[in-house]
């Protein structure tokens, strides 16, 4: 019985050094590239229209950084017209996530850079839809093209 006991021991010991002999490992990996910017659509303005119109539509996207922000700078400070006219305005932006859902109070014009806060998560980085919206202060009196550009970025 003894003999045997030992002959039991000796085979659980071989079959668990064989079996280890056999194992396999098992690595995944996966990459998402960083994807931070905005994408603007609909663009569309009305210079002779005194009330808030929208002036683009939005989707705001960032998949990395702890603390996002869309940063939104008008270059000029009026929509200016060959240097004849120049017209101040207000501008607002406004995102529509359950979670990023912000709104700015109407903005006047300058060259400044407003910030708007984002929070980073699955909602942000699939996308937040939104728009941008503008108020002229007067309509124009002099012939010709006003404009106004304003860069938006996220980071």
């Amino acid at each position: 019985m003894r003999y045997t006991g030992i002959l039991a021991i000796a085979a659980i010991a071989a079959a668990a050094v064989s079996g280890s002999a056999f194992a396999a490992t098992v690595t995944t990996s996966g990459n998402v590239p960083q994807v931070c910017g905005v994408t603007v659509s609909n663009q569309a303005f009305d210079i002779n229209k005194l009330s808030q119109q929208r002036i683009a539509d939005l989707v705001v996207q960032c998949n990395y950084g702890l603390h996002p922000t869309l940063k939104v700078t008008p270059s000029n400070g009026n929509l200016k017209n060959d240097g004849i006219d120049a017209i101040a305005y207000t501008y607002g932006v406004d995102l529509a996530g359950p979670i990023n859902a912000y709104q700015t109070n109407q903005i006047p014009s300058s060259t400044s850079t407003t910030n708007v806060p984002l929070v980073p998560g699955p909602e942000l980085a699939l996308g937040v839809p939104g728009d941008m919206t503008m108020v002229v202060s007067r309509l124009p009196w002099a012939a010709g093209t006003y404009s106004e550009s304003f860069t938006l970025t996220v980071n």
